[in-house]
């Protein structure tokens, strides 16, 4: 697994509403592609998400 250096949305305190969105379409479309792709994550959480320094 590759070293991401961020930090995981949960470790960034509450999203303000526009943050949320911001983050919620590019989640949405990598869940999408996994799933087209035959896989399944059953456990999605902010703290899995990470977010790299330069906010990609």
């Amino acid at each position: 697994m590759e070293y991401i250096a961020g930090e995981t949305l949960a470790n960034g305190g509450i999203l303000s509403e526009y943050e949320a969105l911001h983050y919620m379409e590019p989640m949405g479309k990598a869940l999408a592609l996994a799933h087209q792709n035959r896989l399944l994550h059953r456990d999605v959480r902010l703290q899995d998400i990470m977010v790299r320094d330069d906010s990609v």
